[in-house]
């Protein structure tokens, strides 16, 4: 049996926390973590690439997933990435140095 989880937010800037980079989500974690008096690390099983997992499906459990007898809709609305969504003006984009770190 496939164990899935359902993730739901109260408003957008929970959503927004919830799809933060591998290195905010890294940074978030050193700030908001306490040390531990060993020394060890606070947290065993979980890191940024760990949460960034969490954030999209892998694409075999989204199969399974939308192959149920009954096609649940999001499989027919939401399945993959739409092209036509993707397209941004480069007007809108701008690459410039880092100043963090």
């Amino acid at each position: 049996e496939v164990l899935y989880h359902l993730v739901c937010f109260k408003d957008y800037e929970s959503r927004a926390s919830w799809y933060k980079t591998s290195p905010e989500i890294e940074i978030e974690l050193h700030q908001r973590l306490y040390k531990t008096k060993s020394g060890k690390p606070a947290l065993l099983f979980f890191d940024a690439p760990t949460m960034i997992s969490y954030q999209v499906p892998p694409k075999a459990i989204e199969t399974t997933y939308c192959r149920k007898e009954d096609t649940p809709w999001e499989c027919d609305e939401y399945l993959g990435i739409d092209p036509e969504l993707m397209r941004i003006p480069i007007s809108h984009v701008e690459a410039r140095k880092s100043t963090v770190g």
